[in-house]
């Protein structure tokens, strides 16, 4: 479970102590994640236990829960400068340089709290603390399987996320498991679309259909969309991909009904003229030996 108080901070305990009650958390189970005044920016801080160290967030949850047994993550932001509020400092946005130093550490904190979550607090505080610049220890590496059944649970967690899909389909690939690698692909090629990233939408169906052209459906509105889009050449292209493939496997009236399509853009397509009159031909040396029976 990944969850944010709603209140003020200085209150995190009662809704901490209410969501490990009703889910029957145990305290060794909870890492709180805060940020730090007292850590340099850019530095990550984990610990298996502790007191509060004056953050008053922190405070709370233990007075609520009653021990300091559980692991905390803390996210370094520094002090402020002058005679500037600490309120005021904590609630600024990140600006310039220290906005790419934030979402590095962010990424990292992510990083760590998956390992804590996989591994537990020991090896997340052997990787993963400082600020970054020093080699983090060697982590155990995952295989293909494992790495499939990680973003398989993330993609449970956040149904609407692109993200693991595309990430499943890369473990998928790395198994040998094409075909249900293009499905993920054209799954996360919903979600783009659904959030209006068309143009990603269209690249991760035009990869799903170069490892699976068997979509029929999928490949004729991907050649819609490219039309859609004032892109004819785009649009007769996955209409050739579709016909030749099509004729491969022996579904010679579908082929001829996307080779029309196909035509209807470029009437001079040669490989399309060139395959239409194969078809046809064959068609016609197919239906000979039956009327010579009749």
């Amino acid at each position: 479970l990944l969850a944010r108080p709603q209140g003020y901070m200085n209150r995190s305990g009662q809704p901490v102590r209410g969501l490990m009650r009703y889910w029957r958390i145990e305290p060794q189970r909870l890492l709180v994640v805060l940020d730090d005044l007292d850590q340099p920016p850019g530095m990550l801080r984990l610990r298996a236990e502790g007191g509060a160290g004056g953050q008053r967030g922190l405070q709370d949850i233990i007075a609520q829960l009653g021990t300091r047994e559980f692991s905390r993550m803390r996210l370094g932001i520094g002090r402020p400068p002058g005679r500037m509020e600490p309120s005021a400092w904590v609630l600024r946005p990140f600006r310039g340089d220290e906005a790419i130093q934030a979402r590095e550490m962010v990424g990292r904190a992510a990083d760590a709290a998956e390992t804590w979550l996989r591994d537990g607090i020991e090896a997340a505080m052997t990787r993963y603390n400082g600020d970054g610049t020093t080699p983090a220890a060697t982590a155990p590496q995952e295989t293909p399987e494992e790495v499939l059944q990680r973003w398989l649970r993330a993609q449970e967690l956040n149904g609407s996320d692109p993200g693991p899909p595309e990430q499943i389909s890369r473990a998928l690939l790395r198994l040998g498991r094409e075909q249900e690698a293009s499905d993920w692909l054209l799954r996360a090629a919903a979600l783009h679309q659904e959030r209006g990233q068309l143009a990603r939408a269209l690249a991760q169906q035009e990869r799903a259909l170069k490892l699976n052209p068997g979509h029929v459906d999928a490949q004729r509105e991907l050649a819609a969309q490219w039309l859609a889009q004032g892109n004819a050449r785009k649009a007769a292209q996955r209409l050739w991909l579709l016909a030749e493939w099509l004729a491969q496997q022996g579904r010679n009236a579908e082929a001829l009904a996307a080779l029309d399509e196909l035509l209807a853009l470029n009437e001079q397509h040669s490989n399309a003229l060139a395959l239409r009159q194969r078809i046809v031909a064959k068609s016609g040396a197919e239906e000979l030996p039956q009327t010579s029976e009749r």
